[in-house]
């Protein structure tokens, strides 16, 4: 096998280039570019790629990421995820208050409905002896009401 000096040489920076990428500096343009388009300041953004070993969530080797901007990318994220789910549970807390209203509205009338139904079924079947007495049914009906509405009533008494 015979190789010129040209192809040797050639072979040989092609394999310093592809082994000793690092060696080349990385330049920060894009991350710089993506960062400030968050509403950051660019000055924050390292010129070349830097050593990340103290970072928690940007690559720990070289990145054009710096303890600042990762703080600053965290702040950010909470604060849009916070946003993302308040937005989510404010549907849901209109969805359960409009169900609960409608909820309590049709119980409260069926309490209605059945003191009403009671008195006239009894008024009709015992008459005096019920209208005399009346007065134990309707404190039934206002303390099962305050049970509802969340007063402390001990309805066994």
């Amino acid at each position: 096998l015979r190789l010129s000096v040209s192809q040797c040489l050639s072979g040989a920076l092609l394999w310093l280039f592809f082994t000793c990428g690092q060696c080349v500096e990385t330049t920060c343009v894009e991350v710089k570019k993506s960062y400030v388009a968050k509403g950051f300041d660019d000055g924050e953004v390292p010129l070349y790629a830097v050593n990340g070993e103290n970072l928690e969530i940007c690559p720990q080797s070289q990145t054009c990421c710096s303890r600042t901007m990762e703080d600053k990318l965290v702040s950010l994220s909470r604060k849009e995820h916070s946003k993302q789910l308040d937005e989510s549970f404010k549907i849901l807390k209109t969805v359960f208050a409009s169900r609960t209203k409608k909820f309590d509205q049709f119980f409260t009338e069926l309490l209605d409905n059945a003191r009403t139904d009671l008195h006239e079924m009894f008024v009709k079947t015992y008459g005096l002896l019920y209208q005399q007495n009346a007065q134990i049914f309707s404190d039934l009906f206002n303390d099962l009401r305050a049970y509802y509405k969340g007063k402390d009533r001990n309805l066994m008494d």
